[in-house]
């Protein structure tokens, strides 16, 4: 079944920080990649697919053919411009660039890869890019960062200001 969504959690703006993000989790970064592994058809089980298009794009696919609706939604769905791969996973995440922000997209369909995520929000990733995101800006701004993985999982991050 088709189940490609966005994945719900912070708006990524930092390219750099969710590559090291991806890294921190033992992920693999796929740059350049242009689809990334899904069920690979829409099946027209779910609207999911309607915020991958203009609105006026959507509205012409839902009053054609549905077999026009389904191609085109097949083809945007699987559509990246890098992807993630998660060892041990069967599908992958794709990286879309939206406006000046990236959207991260998943089939949750994978219980192999929603697991590795820590669930369908992928808190794991999300926590990751977190950390990395603040790291990389403390440091441009010249400040020292210690990190301390707390036991509930979550990671205490301390920064001060050099000299």
């Amino acid at each position: 079944m088709s189940h490609v969504g966005k994945m719900a959690g912070p708006e990524i703006r930092d390219l750099d920080a969710l590559k090291a993000a991806v890294a921190r989790c033992g992920f693999v970064w796929l740059e350049g990649q242009k689809t990334f592994r899904w069920y690979g058809r829409f099946l027209g089980d779910s609207s999911d697919w309607v915020s991958m298009f203009t609105p006026e794009e959507a509205a012409k696919l839902k009053s054609g053919p549905r077999d026009r609706l389904i191609a085109a939604v097949t083809k945007k769905m699987g559509a990246c411009d890098h992807a993630i791969r998660v060892p041990g996973a069967n599908y992958e995440i794709g990286v879309v660039r939206v406006g000046s922000a990236w959207e991260l997209r998943l089939d949750t369909f994978d219980g192999s890869l929603v697991s590795k995520l820590g669930g369908a929000a992928a808190p794991v990733l999300v926590q990751a890019y977190g950390v990395e995101r603040v790291r990389q800006q403390a440091r441009r701004l010249g400040h020292l960062v210690t990190e301390k993985k707390l036991p509930n999982g979550r990671v205490k991050l301390t920064i001060r200001q050099r000299g």
